[in-house]
């Protein structure tokens, strides 16, 4: 039986640690060949932006409004404001995983809940990365370009 191969390399593998800073075991991998990957990053930041702005302005919102203060622990304004948070995240965690892949973000937590500072960490860890996608999109602009002149050679040595 005959089988083919592709190469996978311009794989990036990250690896998780715990907060203690041992390996957990547990891989992000990023394939910095995947031609849709300089588009989810920038939809990601995009999405990240929008979602920043989205709660700063919901923050405003639920501040303007009378508070009422409760029998519960929280007032109306606190709940709200914290409902408000729990669906940033929620939005914070999808911008994120258009790079980082489908259950990236359980990943890096390594079974701990969401905590309040947990993207503020996490751009300072993205930060490390930018600059390697961004080098990225550059060379899948150069590898289209290199391939759009191969194939337009080749149409036309065929037609002659």
């Amino acid at each position: 039986m005959e089988s083919i191969q592709l190469k996978q390399d311009n794989l990036l593998k990250i690896g998780i640690k715990n907060a203690e800073g041992k390996d957990t075991g547990e891989i992000i991998i990023i394939d910095l060949e995947d031609i849709e990957l300089p588009l989810k990053a920038q939809k990601s930041e995009e999405m990240i932006k929008n979602n920043n702005r989205w709660l700063q302005a919901q923050r405003v919102m639920i501040e303007k409004r009378p508070d009422k203060k409760g029998k519960k622990l929280l007032s109306a304004n606190d709940e709200a404001l914290l409902k408000t948070v729990n669906e940033y995240y929620k939005r914070q965690t999808e911008a994120y995983e258009l790079v980082l892949g489908q259950g990236s973000i359980k990943k890096i937590l390594c079974g701990r809940e969401m905590y309040i500072t947990f993207f503020m960490d996490l751009d300072k860890e993205m930060g490390k990365l930018k600059p390697l996608l961004n080098k990225n999109a550059l060379d899948i602009k150069e590898k289209i370009k290199s391939i759009a002149t191969k194939y337009s050679q080749e149409d036309s040595d065929v037609m002659e």
